[in-house]
């Protein structure tokens, strides 16, 4: 599996903690044999953020582009937070490249506020 480009949500994306969003990466398939149906795109490591094991429902041809998109939900912790995700065998063999969803929760957003003077 070869990384293509992220279709939605670049990194560092703002969201609020809590946020559901879906992320969708285009890779391709760039090895000498199909991927089988039953094949599991599948998070590896990191911040999970409540996104669910992606099976594909058919086969992909060498050479073929597809999306895959993870449906997923913002942390609640704040900072710059990041899920590693790849595709897998039927019999959980990991293969290419470790692709990743990165957003940024909560991010300091200065609000200017007016301040009363007080004078005696």
């Amino acid at each position: 599996m070869r990384y293509v480009n992220d279709v939605s949500i670049p990194d560092n994306t703002q969201m609020a903690p809590g946020q559901s969003f879906t992320k969708t990466w285009r890779v391709r398939n760039a090895g000498s044999c199909a991927w089988e149906a039953g094949f599991k795109f599948t998070f590896v490591g990191g911040e999970q953020m409540s996104g669910a094991t992606y099976t594909l429902p058919a086969a992909v041809p060498v050479n073929t582009e597809i999306d895959i998109s993870v449906a997923m939900v913002a942390p609640s912790k704040a900072g710059t937070l990041r899920g590693n995700w790849r595709m897998q065998t039927a019999a959980g063999q990991f293969f290419g490249d470790e692709v990743f969803v990165q957003i940024v929760v909560g991010g300091a957003t200065l609000t200017p506020t007016a301040t009363k003077q007080s004078y005696p």
